[in-house]
Formats: structure tokens, sequence, C-alpha cells
């Protein structure tokens, strides 16, 4: 009878520090892998996306700037090319 209790004591905490254990272990190892992923490679990723926007901004303010120069150039090439229509 003893070693029947004692058996299924032991059955018991191992079902219960069995999935315990699992947790904490698939926990360590999420959070050990995450932080592998931000090495070098995340700082690159990052400084290549800061790279991208600020060649973006330059562009919208060579656009900005362009913009009204390429307005006008239309519209006086619209007024030197208009031929009077003969009725």
């Amino acid at each position: 009878m003893l070693d029947s209790v004692q058996a299924m004591s032991l059955l018991t905490i191992m079902s219960i520090i069995g999935p315990v254990l699992l947790l904490a272990v698939l926990i360590y190892g999420t959070v050990q892998w995450s932080r592998r992923r931000r090495g070098p490679t995340q700082a690159v990723r990052e400084e290549s996306t800061r790279r991208l926007y600020r060649e973006g901004d330059k562009a919208e303010k060579r656009e900005a700037t362009a913009k009204p120069r390429l307005r006008t150039v239309v519209i006086r090439a619209r007024y030197l090319l208009a031929v009077p229509v003969e009725t």
C-alpha cells in the first residue's frame, strides 16, 4: 500500500511539474531566440529603413521645389504652341 501511495504521489508530482517545466523551457527558448534575432541584423534593417525614409524625404523636397517650375514651363509651352484656330 505504501508503495502505491508513493508511486501515485510521484506520478502526481510529475504530472504537475512536467508541464510547468516544459512551459518554462519554451518561454526561455523563445526569449533567447528573439534576442538573437534582434542582434546585428535588426540594427542593419533599422538603419536601412532610416536611410530609405531620408532618401524619400529628399525626393519629396525636390519634387516640391520642382513642381512650380515644371508647371510654369508647361504653361509657357502651351502659350507658345497655341495656334489660332481659323473659323
